[in-house]
């Protein structure tokens, strides 16, 4: 897994939305994105809220890095 980063947005209400902006670089020396038959290489950006007192918030955004 790649480089971890947080943010305080405070306290968020139900149905409610935060923005945070982020850029992150693709090390040159990095396998690119590739799916095939047996082998399937994807760059993604992993979200975790922290919900106290209740089920955390998890989801996985895939990300087309430019081709080299």
């Amino acid at each position: 897994m790649g480089e971890t980063s947080s943010a305080d947005l405070g306290t968020l209400r139900a149905g409610g939305k935060a923005d945070v902006p982020f850029s992150f670089e693709v090390p040159q020396e990095g396998p690119v994105s590739y799916d095939g038959k047996l082998l399937c290489i994807v760059w993604e950006v992993r979200v975790h809220v922290d919900v106290p007192w209740a089920t955390d918030i998890e989801e996985s955004f895939p990300v087309a890095p430019p081709p080299r």
